[in-house]
């Protein structure tokens, strides 16, 4: 079995309601969380959990105090990486926050449960806006089941 190494490559520091975390309760409240992306150092391909957002898209569209860490492009340059370098993203899910810089990244497939994409493409309105089509749309996906 091949070894693997996580490096987080934070990204932005953003504060939203807490009731968006907790099935809509506690709202009011604020919470302060990171937005990371994941590199997967490994012998063959290479590999990132989710794409992360950049701060811009969060202060004007989203309307979200943040502030930004590093560029994707800087935290994979940290990694003596560039963008063109990956060729797998894993989608833990398509919110924004996880999918907005995937367009970056061109050379990459993104393996993402067929459901989440089905259900991106026609989310509920309560919930609409985590799901901006032009993040979802035009992207390499290799769909998986469950």
């Amino acid at each position: 079995m091949a070894d693997y190494v996580i490096h987080p490559i934070p990204l932005a520091e953003m504060t939203i309601d807490k009731s968006m975390l907790m099935y809509r309760r506690e709202f009011g409240q604020k919470y302060t969380q990171i937005v990371y992306a994941w590199y997967l150092e490994g012998p063959e391909e290479k590999i990132l959990v989710d794409a992360g957002v950049n701060v811009e898209y969060l202060l004007k569209e989203r309307e979200l105090p943040s502030k930004e860490i590093q560029s994707l492009e800087a935290g994979l340059k940290k990694l003596g990486l560039a963008p063109e370098d990956i060729t797998l993203v894993i989608i833990t899910h398509l919110h924004s926050d996880h999918i907005a810089e995937g367009a970056k990244l061109p050379n990459a497939r993104f393996v993402v449960q067929r459901k989440e994409i089905d259900f991106a493409r026609k989310p509920h309105p309560t919930v609409a806006g985590q799901y901006p089509a032009r993040f979802i749309e035009g992207l390499n996906y290799q769909p998986v089941e469950g």
